[in-house]
C-alpha cells in the first residue's frame, strides 16, 4: 500500500483530505504536519509546502 502526504498551505486542507481518502482506493492519506514515519511516504500532493519538507521524505516517488 502506498502512502500519500497532503501538504497544502493557504487552503482548507480538510476538504482535500476527505476527497483523497474517498478516492484513494486503499492508500493511506496523511495531512501535514502529521507526517508520521517519513520513510513511509511515497507520494506528496502539495501547495506551497513548508521549506525543506520534501527533502525529508527519502522514499518519495512523485510530487503533485
Amino acid at each position: 500500500m502506498s502512502t500519500i502526504l497532503l501538504a497544502i498551505a493557504g487552503w482548507e486542507p480538510e476538504a482535500w483530505l476527505t476527497r483523497f481518502r474517498a478516492l484513494g482506493r486503499g492508500r493511506e492519506v496523511r495531512l501535514f504536519p502529521n507526517v508520521g514515519d517519513p520513510k513511509a511516504i511515497d507520494y506528496a500532493c502539495v501547495w506551497k509546502p513548508a521549506a525543506g519538507l520534501l527533502a525529508t521524505l527519502p522514499r518519495l516517488r512523485a510530487i503533485f
